[in-house]
């Protein structure tokens, strides 16, 4: 299944729910139809290249989340964590039997101090840690 069809499919739940009389869910259908219609940003595809001498792909990527001001359909401007600046972040297309080389960047800042309990979100920017 694929993002456009998800996204139609959820436009028309939305249309369904604005036929029977509210106007919240008609305007947010209308709203989702209209991003629909102008087309969401689709995101880059990374696929494997032929390893030199090794017979097999590579599919090599940096992966940068950070701190980005991006343009959401319908919405607006937001400050979000993004995957090298934009939303979606790419798409990694492998195989059995490619090899996956990820870089991550963790661009965020050190976390705020933790005050709640242990159900309180915390740690939000906490990046993941690989050790070899």
């Amino acid at each position: 299944m694929s993002r456009r069809s998800v996204l139609r499919s959820g436009v028309a739940v939305g249309l369904t729910v604005a036929a029977d009389g509210s106007a919240a869910a008609g305007l947010a259908a209308g709203r989702a139809a209209a991003a629909v219609a102008r087309g969401f940003p689709q995101p880059p595809v990374t696929t494997p290249a032929p390893a030199p001498g090794a017979g097999g792909r590579v599919l090599e990527q940096v992966l940068d989340v950070r701190f980005t001001d991006v343009l959401v359909p319908s919405h607006g401007r937001l400050t979000t964590r993004t995957y090298n600046g934009a939303i979606p972040g790419p798409t990694l297309r492998a195989r059995a039997g490619d090899t996956l080389q990820i870089t991550h960047v963790n661009g965020l800042p050190p976390n705020p101090p933790h005050h709640g309990g242990h159900n309180t979100p915390h740690r939000p920017d906490t990046g993941i840690t690989c050790t070899t």
